[in-house]
């Protein structure tokens, strides 16, 4: 049997740059992910954006780790030769009462450390964002980015091996087990089961958090699927929109947006919605339906709906505390949990695996 200081389970970004931050410290570690490939979760199917971070509430993980991973991102990228973008973010008001809510998100990011926004007029708003509904009176604005977080989970699990890392790929863990010191961790594959042994684990398992967890600790955590849907349009649809564009958020979250993605397509959504089935990333007629009725209303022109090339959803691992889980297991020495990592979990994720490794180590 192998013999590990940590396994992390989870071969998303988080988990994928979490390996790199411990492998970087000499220790010797190994990777499961139950999918064939790395980022087969939600690192695949999201929006791909280096939120600014003015979105999180003060004094959360997810406000200190989105403004501290946002700023680690340029040297990540050029490290990992991975492509990225910056883009300006734009949250829209369309109306007087939304402009209030745009004056709170400044607040807001200031208090959390954003640097670089400011408020746009209307005047000034459609200078940046020529496309914009008439109806729109002011935005914030603020620095963001684009990115392939595939490619980022794959680059990163990558450099990790190169230094000594082991990656298995199509392993799913079934049981995790206490050991004589620190745990066995049996997974499945094709070709018979195979367990190894680790000092530490690190749970960065996405929607399977809390059923990992569970094999050690009693429950402590909620986690549940919340779907979201797309379109991509075709790269004749290239220049519809120069910024990230949101409308002004709600008590439902940030809302559905239209953005250009790192290959010069239009992604536009995603909704919003609970799914029993974590593993379900179908596409409905019904959703997209309303995404399309929705984001229809940002632009003045018509969106070229004829030019999608295709639809896609993803799922993403909402824990029931409101903000990021980050923390070793009550009962459980050695057992680190990574859960709830929902949006901004991208952009967190340099500085999430700064914490974990710290937690680890």
């Amino acid at each position: 049997m192998k013999e590990y200081d940590v396994a992390v389970v989870g071969g998303g970004v988080t988990g994928a740059l979490t390996l790199r931050e411990l492998v970087s410290r000499g220790l010797r570690c190994c990777l499961f992910e139950a999918g064939n490939d790395l980022a087969s979760g939600a690192s695949r199917a999201n929006s791909a954006i280096i939120h600014a971070g003015f979105d999180p509430l003060p004094g959360t993980l997810k406000a200190r780790l989105n403004v501290r991973g946002a700023a680690l991102y340029p040297a990540l990228v050029k490290a990992l030769d991975v492509p990225y973008q910056p883009i300006p973010t734009l949250v829209a008001a369309r109306s007087e009462a939304e402009l209030t809510t745009v004056e709170a998100l400044l607040d807001r990011g200031r208090q959390n450390g954003v640097p670089g926004l400011e408020k746009l007029d209307a005047a000034a708003l459609r200078e940046a964002e020529p496309n914009v509904s008439d109806d729109a009176v002011g935005a914030l604005r603020a620095p963001s980015a684009i990115v392939e977080p595939w490619t980022v989970a794959v680059a990163a699990a990558e450099n990790a091996a190169d230094n000594g890392a082991d990656v298995y790929l199509g392993s799913p863990v079934v049981a995790v087990e206490p050991a004589q010191t620190g745990y066995r961790l049996t997974a499945r594959r094709r070709d018979g089961d195979f367990s190894v042994r680790a000092d530490a684990v690190v749970n960065a398992s996405g929607v399977r958090c809390a059923e990992l967890h569970a094999m050690v600790a009693a429950p402590s955590f909620r986690i549940t699927g919340r779907r979201g849907q797309y379109f991509v349009l075709d790269r004749g649809a290239a220049g519809l929109v120069r910024n990230v564009l949101f409308p002004c958020p709600t008590e439902k979250g940030k809302g559905m947006l239209i953005f250009p993605e790192i290959h010069g397509r239009v992604m536009l959504g995603p909704d919003s919605e609970l799914t029993a089935d974590p593993t379900d990333t179908a596409t409905e007629a019904g959703a997209l339906a309303v995404v399309r009725a929705t984001v229809s209303r940002y632009l003045r022109v018509p969106l070229p709906f004829g030019l999608t090339i295709r639809t896609f959803a993803g799922v993403r691992a909402v824990g029931d505390r409101g903000d990021f889980i980050l923390e070793e297991a009550d009962g459980a020495p050695g057992f680190f949990d990574a859960a709830g990592i929902e949006s901004p979990g991208l952009a967190s994720a340099p500085a999430t695996a700064e914490t974990l490794t710290a937690l680890v180590t």
